[in-house]
């Protein structure tokens, strides 16, 4: 299944233990001759993961078994002509999930017990917008961010156009207007449909096109890319929320990339909204003794399950060591052999006792939560 991050996700991810636990990223493109490159470097992944697989004893039948379903998407065409700015695989005896990144990633590939979820956390520093490109011809879903993004699917049976919300309306048009002998006499003279027919399609387009979105962007603002009049009647008809913010236009014309470009200053003013938000409302915890500031604290917290929304300014490792007995936590400068990465424990802690996780750009630490007691 392709998908992009998703909170739910993430904890399954960062629960899972598995012998292998296969992590692999890779930067991927939406057009250009980059493409090309892109199933060549997952390609690579698979003979790498292999090679690890075969050095820690995997006979070949379970190696084969494991890396089936990643190697055959190295030739999926079709695979390829959908991606985002990044591609994450993570592969196990019962896990198999595909994650399409709107921004991009530093190739990785990992080989362990458990999943490599930190590069994730980072992608929810890349503040996120779900865009409708929206005409009466053509509907298009979108999540943007400032440095990528990627097409989602709407679901089945969603209209895309105004016409094939309506296709069932024409056809009965048709037949009444052969029952009364008028032929295609109407449409000679008007040209269309009289203005009440027509407005009426349109309403049950847009509302029909708005229960498909809704059920991909939940609670979830839409920024809206149309020319104004469109845009107004889908904000009017909609069943979700609606942005108060605008992309004039037609966009039928445009790719992600050049939707993206015109999103940028929105994305960038609500990215910069947001996270302004959200360091105030951790100051205000912290200053209230309900939040921490700093990795001791902040490991505490997270394995007593107090951890609401955990904020991550630096995904630098930190490594150190924690008792949960005698709950004591020593960082050190540098790596041990008996040390972890206090900030992934964290992480995965969080995540565990179903809090939230947020990379923040402009959080002066490396790591602070919000508390839920």
């Amino acid at each position: 299944m392709l998908s992009t991050v998703e909170v739910d996700l993430m904890k399954t991810l960062a629960d899972h233990v598995s012998d292998p636990a296969i992590s692999i990223y890779i930067p991927t493109h939406t057009k250009g001759r980059e493409i090309e490159q892109d199933h060549i470097r997952l390609k690579n992944a698979v003979t790498q993961v292999e090679a690890t697989l075969k050095e820690s004893g995997f006979d070949t039948d379970r190696r084969q078994r494991l890396l089936a379903p990643i190697r055959d998407r190295v030739s999926d065409r079709e695979f390829w002509r959908h991606q985002g700015s990044g591609l994450a695989l993570f592969r196990s005896d019962s896990i198999h999930q595909e994650i399409r990144l709107p921004m991009e990633v530093t190739e990785r590939v990992r080989v362990r017990d458990r999943f490599a979820i930190t590069p994730l956390v980072e992608a929810t520093a890349e503040h996120r917008i779900h865009e409708l490109a929206l005409s009466r011809d053509n509907a298009r879903l979108f999540d943007l961010g400032r440095l990528g993004g990627t097409e989602l699917e709407l679901p089945e049976g969603t209209p895309r156009s105004m016409e094939e919300a309506n296709w069932f309306m024409d056809r009965e048009r048709q037949l009444q207007d052969r029952a009364t002998g008028r032929g295609d006499t109407r449409k000679e003279f008007h040209g269309h449909e009289d203005s009440g027919s027509e407005r009426a399609d349109l309403r049950r387009f847009l509302r029909e096109l708005s229960d498909g979105v809704k059920q991909v962007v939940g609670d979830s603002p839409v920024v809206v890319a149309a020319v104004s009049e469109l845009a107004a009647a889908y904000a009017h008809e909609a069943h979700h929320r609606v942005s108060d913010r605008v992309i004039p236009g037609n966009p039928d014309s445009l790719d992600l990339h050049a939707l993206r470009e015109k999103a940028v200053g929105v994305i960038e003013d609500l990215r910069r909204q947001a996270e302004h938000d959200l360091v105030e409302s951790w100051r205000s915890s912290v200053a209230g003794g309900l939040g921490t500031e700093g990795i001791i604290d902040t490991v505490i917290a997270a394995h007593h399950g107090k951890v609401d929304t955990l904020l991550v300014g630096d995904t630098t490792p930190i490594w150190g060591t924690f008792d949960p007995v005698e709950t004591e936590v020593v960082v050190y400068d540098e790596r041990g052999s008996d040390h972890t990465n206090l900030l992934d424990d964290c992480i995965r802690a969080t995540l565990s006792h179903s809090g939230k996780v947020v990379a923040v750009l402009s959080m002066d630490s490396p790591i602070g939560s919000r508390l839920r007691y």
